[in-house]
């Protein structure tokens, strides 16, 4: 929904955002699900800076959605 939502209405504030950083965030933000499907998340940040521009609440909405998706979905252990 939130998705659709922001396709409709692009957001505005657009600046440079570190995906390595929004990535640790979501993680953080997924953990309690995953612990409690017994799901280890493993991540290894990249040795460079992946930089993007875009909205950072907005991409770390959309990962946050997909781990999740993948934690409650995905097989648990």
């Amino acid at each position: 929904m939130h998705l659709a939502r922001s396709l409709e209405q692009p957001s505005q504030q657009r600046a440079p955002v570190e995906l390595g950083l929004l990535i640790d965030q979501a993680l953080d933000d997924v953990w309690a699900q995953a612990s409690a499907r017994q799901v280890q998340l493993h991540w290894q940040p990249p040795e460079d800076e992946a930089l993007t521009l875009g909205d950072a609440s907005q991409l770390r909405r959309a990962l946050v959605n997909l781990l999740s998706n993948a934690i409650q979905y995905g097989p648990a252990q």
